[in-house]
């Protein structure tokens, strides 16, 4: 019972960075046998919600549930995570558009490779991110705002005006600097419209 006990304590210490989720990796790193996993979600202590991906019952589940999911669908052998939710995903994170793409959007490096085709859901993009490019949430990480920008407007896969957009609430909010917009070769076109939007808004007067 002591041993379970303990099992069990670690293994909510490791899923609590995570709302609840955890791997069978980390499961078995925790001390429980693989072997008896199915037991615990028969038990109903463990929700499985992925194949190896697994949330303990008690926590609630979370409103980002779903990126959280496929953040971890993304971990290597070793269980490093290495997706990272860009392009209009990002911009619907950050909150600078009311746009709500029905898949969700994923950088990957180059040389990612799963065994299995990717899940429907998501539209994976290859690409090198920079680790100042890149902003940790509660359980998945996502590119930051001048990232994102950059990123829709290379692939063109939203219009100008949603790019113009996400400028002007990146810069209201503080999120995005202006600095960041006049040193971006693709976004300092935005620079005139960033700076009025920063002066009609007193919160972000400091940032500028």
């Amino acid at each position: 019972m002591a041993q379970n006990t303990d099992s069990s304590k670690k293994l909510l210490k490791t899923a609590q960075a995570r709302e609840g989720f955890f791997t069978t990796r980390q499961a078995v790193q925790a001390g429980y046998s693989e072997k008896n996993h199915a037991y615990h979600v028969t038990r109903g202590t463990w929700v499985r919600e992925e194949r190896g991906i697994y949330r303990i019952a008690q926590f609630p589940e979370p409103e980002d549930a779903e990126l959280i999911l496929w953040a971890l669908w993304s971990r290597d052998r070793k269980g490093t995570v290495l997706g990272v939710y860009s392009h209009q995903t990002a911009l619907r994170i950050h909150e600078l558009t009311d746009l709500n793409p029905p898949k969700l959007h994923m950088t990957v490096p180059q040389k990612f490779r799963r065994s299995a085709p990717a899940p429907k859901i998501l539209i994976l993009h290859r690409d090198t991110l920079d680790p100042g490019e890149i902003e940790q949430k509660r359980g998945y990480a996502v590119t930051k705002v001048r990232r994102t920008l950059e990123d829709l407007f290379k692939t063109e896969s939203v219009t100008d005006g949603v790019i113009r957009q996400g400028v002007e609430e990146g810069v209201r909010k503080g999120i995005l600097g202006l600095k960041e917009v006049a040193e971006s070769p693709t976004l300092r076109k935005w620079v005139a419209l960033a700076r009025k939007s920063a002066l009609r808004d007193k919160r972000v007067l400091g940032h500028i």
